[in-house]
């Protein structure tokens, strides 16, 4: 696990924000649908803007457009303090702070560090229960099947979309390693047979 020490500022940043009233008024899932539904709202009204006419429509246009941008920010910065989960293999040659992708073995997350996939961004789980329970999920095709598996805190970055019920950002940031819970531990179900 991560010692308190060696908190980044990324994590402390995550962690001033907490507990939040929104957020814990709907669930994670909730306010992601909210943002993606925004989200596609405000592109509408981009399109319908650039389209339009008539100047007094324009008008109104712009106006609704100018709602929907403040509301898609305000979901987003709650948002930047909203626990999401990743599931990694630990870096064979890591100092306990660098973690890879068990796709493809190679992308490195670095506790603290900002990561932007251009091919089409990263899967995350939205509870810690979620991520536990895929950690055996993973093709047997995939680069570091075999690696020891762990749990990152993330924080979600860029643009979010939901794709066959997981969701997808394009970028991340690891916060911390999730200890190891003493119900992963006992429950011989969710235990890899590569993990301690």
């Amino acid at each position: 696990g991560q010692h308190p020490a060696m908190a980044t500022e990324a994590l402390v940043e995550f962690l001033e924000d907490l507990p939040c009233d929104l957020c814990q008024s709907f669930s994670v899932e909730r306010r992601l649908l909210m943002e993606v539904s925004v989200a596609r709202s405000a592109e509408a009204l981009q399109r319908s803007l650039k389209t339009s006419d008539a100047q007094l429509e324009s008008l109104e246009i712009a106006k609704d457009l100018r709602l929907a941008e403040a509301s898609l920010e305000e979901l987003v910065r709650h948002r930047r303090h909203t626990a999401f989960y990743k599931v990694v293999a630990r870096d064979p040659g890591g100092d306990g702070r660098s973690f890879l992708s068990i796709y493809d073995g190679t992308t490195r997350y670095k506790l603290g560090m900002t990561i932007y996939d251009r091919n089409g961004g990263f899967f995350v789980h939205s509870s810690e229960e979620q991520a536990e329970a895929s950690m055996q999920s993973f093709p047997r095709h995939s680069a570091a099947w075999a690696v020891p598996r762990t749990v990152l805190l993330v924080r979600g970055e860029g643009r979010v979309r939901l794709r066959h019920g997981k969701v997808l950002f394009d970028g991340l940031t690891p916060l911390m390693e999730v200890p190891a819970s003493e119900r992963r531990k006992e429950n011989k179900i969710l235990r890899s047979p590569w993990r301690r």
